[in-house]
């Protein structure tokens, strides 16, 4: 399992993206079938467009699926914040 924490303006990036980029629907597709865990927040009512913090609980096999998104794309239009994030999850991945 791995972790991802995701911000409310860093999901809006992905949403913003959309289907242009498989850095928009593909992921947030992905993210959005992973345990979600935020502070305060029943697991059962947190919504990817809540305005809080979510930590995803991503399995291997998702976190491949990830990478593979990253590693296709170059992360357009996403801050360089979002960009090193993603790149050291994917880093992460064993």
């Amino acid at each position: 399992m791995y972790n991802l924490l995701l911000t409310s303006d860093e999901r809006s990036a992905i949403d913003w993206i959309g289907n242009r980029y498989d850095h928009g629907d593909d992921l947030k597709g992905l993210l959005t079938d992973c345990e979600m865990i935020a502070d305060e927040v029943e697991s059962e009512d947190i919504e990817w467009s809540g305005d809080y913090e979510i930590e995803f609980i991503v399995p291997e096999h998702v976190s491949w699926a990830i990478n593979e998104i990253i590693d296709n794309g170059n992360l357009e239009c996403f801050s360089i914040e979002l960009v090193r994030k993603l790149l050291d999850f994917a880093n992460s991945i064993v």
